[in-house]
């Protein structure tokens, strides 16, 4: 059988099959649905459904991942934002006392003005425990937005390999002509 024109024909379709996979892979990293469907449908094999149907809950979950990072970069921003409103505040009051109060303390006689600078000593010093305050929150939402975002970015190469395994098995059941096993898609 080896030169006959069905062993050809044979060769030449695996070929064609190989060179659909190298370039699905090459352009894209994994094989979209419609090229599986398409390899599936030139068969005429039944693998379409399953095919799809994983390869719809591999989307699935990679657009619920995507839609997770983009929430967790607007946490991010929000984060740093809303922190900053009641320190800034803070900073807005402190710096209005000390530009009012702080240029009349030499006018005054020191029994008074002692009392007074004390006073504002305690309020420059409240606010950079709030500003110091403010910064140890942010660094620690800042440390837990990374945290999430580590995780993701450990599962979306999971979610690649598992495409590229359903591809492989879409393309393999539709060179053999037959159905592949259903994946296991996560639920």
């Amino acid at each position: 059988m080896q030169g006959t024109y069905a062993h050809k024909v044979l060769k030449n379709h695996k070929d064609a099959i190989a060179l659909l996979q190298y370039r699905a892979h090459s352009t894209h990293g994994s094989m979209s649905k419609s090229r599986v469907e398409a390899a599936v449908a030139r068969k005429g094999g039944a693998a379409g459904d399953a095919c799809d149907e994983a390869s719809g809950k591999v989307s699935q979950a990679n657009e619920t991942l995507q839609s997770l990072s983009d929430k967790i970069m607007e946490v991010n921003s929000t984060v740093a934002l809303l922190s900053m409103v009641p320190v800034s505040a803070i900073l807005d009051g402190v710096d209005l006392i000390n530009s009012t109060i702080a240029p009349l303390l030499d006018s005054l006689p020191e029994a008074l003005a002692k009392p007074i600078a004390s006073t504002l000593d305690t309020i420059n010093a409240f606010k950079e425990s709030a500003m110091g305050d403010a910064v140890s929150k942010i660094s620690e939402y800042e440390t837990m937005i990374l945290d999430a975002v580590t995780v993701l970015g450990d599962v979306q190469p999971l979610t690649a390999q598992l495409q590229e395994s359903i591809d492989q098995q879409c393309l393999n059941a539709a060179v053999a002509g037959g159905v592949p096993a259903t994946p296991a898609v996560p639920r």
